[in-house]
């Protein structure tokens, strides 16, 4: 997708947040963009990794998702973690992790999208199972502050946006933090 501020929606001291949001998992800052009058901007949400933490983040591991319909299973080897491709998912657009492993505070899963962290689900213990979704839409919101990677603040948003489409798309920001923000799918 393709993302243009529009002139008159330049505040230099907020930014346009882009995020996943999901029921059963932490709402986290994937890109943070400027509100910089006539500037593009180009997000792209590939290559899609699976990210393994553990240890209170302190360890973990990438894995490259060959599909939106892999099914991981995290296991002990040689004293370390191994992340095991186990199958296929039911649905499309499903990725599943499942823990074989007993370490304190469970084990964390993610998605990074182009090295970013787009999705962190909450730990998940010994022997349970985890399914992530990336929906077809990316939350947006007019934040102040927001930061990369971190989770995003209710008191940082500044106004709510409606969702951006994950398709080849280009949508432009209009408005004033006056007079509110909206945005606008242009026909490419």
């Amino acid at each position: 997708m393709r993302i243009h501020i529009d002139n008159e929606a330049a505040d230099l001291r907020d930014e346009l947040t882009l995020y996943a949001r999901r029921a059963t998992a932490v709402t986290v800052a994937w890109r943070v963009l400027p509100l910089a009058a006539g500037c593009w901007f180009d997000v792209e949400t590939n290559p899609l990794e699976l990210e393994i933490s553990w240890n209170g983040g302190m360890t973990g591991m990438n894995t490259a998702l060959t599909s939106l319909r892999d099914r991981f299973t995290v296991e002990p080897q040689h004293g370390a973690l191994r992340v095991h491709h186990a199958g296929r998912t039911r649905r499309r657009g499903e990725i599943e992790v499942e823990s074989r492993v007993r370490v304190r505070g469970g084990i964390v899963c993610g998605l990074r999208a182009n090295g970013a962290l787009l999705v962190r689900e909450r730990p998940i213990a010994f022997r349970q199972r985890i399914t992530t979704r990336l929906g077809d839409s990316l939350a947006a919101a007019i934040t102040r502050g927001a930061i990369e990677g971190e989770p995003v603040d209710a008191a940082s948003v500044l106004q709510e946006l409606s969702p951006i489409p994950l398709r080849d798309t280009t949508v432009t920001l209009r408005g004033t933090l006056e007079h509110g923000y909206f945005l606008r799918e242009e026909q490419r």
